[in-house]
Order: structure tokens, then sequence, then C-alpha cells
């Protein structure tokens, strides 16, 4: 597990329907996929955009004191549990949401994506995808020394103009197959929190944009310590 101390950067929240299809098109754009769980999505714009044959239902907490316009939604926390029964949906998505969790909080919602996602069951269904991973070494490791190949995958995005911040974002979206009973998937989440994956550390290059946002006081990102 990587060291926890220090100062993480926690990068504003990008929910455009554009970084999505770089983040998880190669799921979520296949034709078999039909029900897709969006969650922390927030005032995403991506389940408007999508074909009327696909159904988006969003899942925020805040969706309780600001309902969101159109289209299927959900107020809860996802940590606490989602009102759907199991296998409802055939793919569970979520967007810079684990990065404002605690290793706990982030089993916790690994865990109920995949309750609520079908059984595994052909490459395009039945899976989980978690966006960004801002260090996947740790993954890349505990998928090799487990032998869970056949359960997660890493897959590399490519180069997106995030017009938030006019800047190359690459990450990797992690894939997790709803392949386990609900006593193994909570190992399996639990490893995969303890990696500590999910948090971008401060680097020396993140200085002097971080001195420059202070100096105009721009709440795009923050630190935590």
């Amino acid at each position: 597990m990587p060291k926890q101390r220090g100062e993480r950067i926690i990068e504003r929240t990008n929910h455009t329907p554009e970084l999505y299809t770089v983040a998880f098109g190669s799921v979520i754009d296949r034709p078999e996929v039909r029900t897709i769980l969006d969650v922390g999505a927030g005032d995403s714009t991506f389940a408007e955009s999508r074909s009327p044959g696909q159904c988006v239902t969003r899942v925020d907490k805040d969706y309780g004191r600001s309902a969101p316009e159109g289209g299927d939604y959900i107020s809860c926390d996802i940590t606490s549990g989602i009102p759907r029964d199991p296998e409802t949906f055939d793919t569970a998505i979520s967007s810079f949401l684990m990065q404002h969790l605690t290793p706990d909080e982030q089993a916790a919602a690994i865990v109920e994506m995949l309750r609520v996602t079908k059984k595994y069951h052909g490459e395009y269904s039945g899976v989980i995808g978690l966006y960004p991973v801002f260090n996947p070494d740790s993954l890349h490791a505990l998928i090799h020394e487990h032998g869970l190949g056949n359960e997660m995958r890493l897959e590399r995005s490519k180069k997106l103009n995030d017009t938030i911040k006019l800047r190359k974002l690459e990450c990797e979206t992690l894939w997790i197959a709803n392949a386990r009973d609900p006593e193994q998937t909570v190992e399996l989440a639990t490893m995969i929190a303890k990696t500590g994956s999910f948090y971008r550390r401060r680097k020396l290059k993140d200085w002097p944009r971080q001195l420059g946002m202070r100096a105009t006081n721009d709440p795009t990102s923050r630190v935590n310590v």
C-alpha cells in the first residue's frame, strides 16, 4: 500500500459526455449495453446525450437538494446502498468520484456498484468502470499477484483536451467484472481500495498551478492533507 502521508490533489469533477466517451466508450458505446448506472453523476449531461434506446440512471446524494431535469435519477449516498434490486444494470460507471472517498467508502461503493450490475457474461456486460486511476502501478501489481486478470483490467484512455484547465489528461479506467459472490466481492473491493490508486499526490509540477489558483481564488481543484 502506498504511503498516505502528505498532500493529495482533488481534481475538479469532469462529467462531460466527451470525457465519458474517452473513459468508458469501449463499453458504454456497445449496442448490447442498454442500461447504465452513472454514480456520482452530479450535473452531468451524459444521460441526455445517449440514444433513446439506452437508459442511463443517475445517482448522486445531492439530488435530494437539487433534482436534475429529466431522465431517471436516484438521490442516495452510494456508500449506504442504492435502492435497486441486484443485477439491474448492464454496467455501472463513475467519473471523478473515488478521489473524494476514504478507502472504506471506496470499498463500499465498489461493492454496491457490483451488486446492482448484472453478472458478468461477456466483455461488455456485467462490469463496472471507475475513472480516473491516478496511480495504476499498485493495481497492476494486485492483478498480477492475485491472478485477477480475468476479473479486472486497466484501460488507458486517449489524451483528452480538458477544457476546464486547458491541459492534457491521460489516466486509466479500472474495469471490474461482477464475477464473485457477495463475500468475495467485499474482499476484492477492500484490496482495491487499499492500493490508494484513485488518489493523485501533489508533484513538483503541480506547485505553480496551485499557487496560481490560490492567487486568483480559483476553486477548480483543492488540496487535501
